[in-house]
């Protein structure tokens, strides 16, 4: 299974992008960027969600990574 913030377990793959987002900000290093490629391959849905947590930041000033 792939490794996702533990604080959005159960939230579903929106709440989980909008982490991964505000993780990705800052500085990961490889192991969480590893984590989060395998999040965004595990299901389709994840990268759509991912997709939306990107504008949702784009639309707040917030570039991505």
């Amino acid at each position: 299974m792939a490794e996702r913030p533990a604080e959005h377990d159960d939230d579903g793959p929106d709440a989980e992008a909008l982490a991964w987002f505000v993780r990705l900000r800052g500085a990961p290093g490889d192991a969480e960027r590893r984590a989060f490629a395998a999040w965004l391959a595990a299901a389709p849905a994840n990268g759509e969600a991912y997709a939306r947590a990107e504008a949702l930041g784009a639309r707040t000033g917030r570039p991505s990574a």
